[in-house]
C-alpha cells in the first residue's frame, strides 16, 4: 500500500484541494477583514454569498437573462446587504460583548436565509458558470477555468488586502480599531468610516 502512494498519486488530490480551497479562502478573507476592523465574527458572510449566488442562478442564468447583468446585480446586492448591516446595525452593537455582536450577525444571516427559502424554496440548487465549460488538464486532473480564476483571485486578494492593511492610512486605521476602538476614536480615527469600509470589503468577498 505504501509503495502505491507516490507523488503521482498525491498531485491530483493536491490540485483538487487547491481549487476548492481557493473558493473558501475568499469568504474567509471577508471574515478576517471584518474581525480585524470591528471585532465581529460575521456569521452573515455565508448567507450574503448565498443570496448573491441564488440571484445570479435563479433570476438570470435559469431565466436566460444577460449573465453579465446578473453578475453585476448579485455583487451589488451582496455589497448593499453587507453595507446595511455594517452601517446601520453593527454600530448599535459596537459597545456590547463579542458574543452579542456575533449573535447579531447570526440573526441577520437567518433573516437572509429565510428570505431565500421563501423566494426560491428550500431545495438543493446548482450554479453553473460559463467558465465551467472550459477545462485545463493539470497533472492528470481536469480543472475548470472557474477554479483557476478563483485560485488567482484568492492569491491576488490576499496580497492586495495585506498591502492595504499594512501600507494605507485606512488599512492602518482598521487595524487600530481591532486593538482598541475607544483609543482609536480619541486619536481622531473616523471609526464608523473605517468599519464601513471593512463591511464593504466583506460584501465584495462574499460574492
Amino acid at each position: 500500500m505504501l509503495a502505491a502512494f507516490s507523488a503521482d498519486n498525491l498531485l491530483p488530490y493536491l490540485i483538487t484541494g487547491l481549487t476548492v480551497g481557493g473558493i473558501y479562502s475568499l469568504s474567509a478573507l471577508g471574515l478576517v477583514v471584518v474581525h480585524r476592523a470591528t471585532g465581529v465574527v460575521n456569521f452573515a458572510q455565508g448567507a450574503i454569498g448565498a443570496i448573491a449566488a441564488l440571484i445570479y442562478s435563479q433570476e438570470f442564468a435559469l431565466k436566460h437573462r444577460p449573465l453579465l447583468l446578473g453578475l453585476i446585480v448579485s455583487i451589488a446586492v451582496s455589497v448593499v446587504l453587507s453595507f446595511f448591516y455594517g452601517f446601520v446595525m453593527a454600530p448599535r452593537l459596537a459597545h456590547r460583548d463579542a458574543v452579542v455582536k456575533a449573535i447579531g450577525s447570526l440573526g441577520f444571516a437567518l433573516f437572509i436565509l429565510g428570505f431565500c427559502g421563501w423566494r426560491w424554496t428550500a431545495r438543493v440548487m446548482g450554479l453553473k458558470l460559463p467558465t465551467d465549460n472550459t477545462k485545463v488538464r493539470i497533472v492528470g486532473v481536469n480543472v475548470t477555468l472557474t477554479r483557476i480564476i478563483v485560485i488567482a483571485l484568492a492569491v491576488a486578494v490576499t496580497v492586495g488586502l495585506t498591502l492595504y492593511l499594512n501600507k494605507t492610512r485606512m488599512g492602518l486605521n482598521m487595524r487600530s480599531l481591532a486593538i482598541d476602538r475607544e483609543l482609536s476614536s480619541m486619536v481622531g480615527i473616523n471609526v464608523l468610516k473605517a468599519e464601513t469600509v471593512a463591511w464593504l470589503f466583506a460584501g465584495l468577498l462574499a460574492e
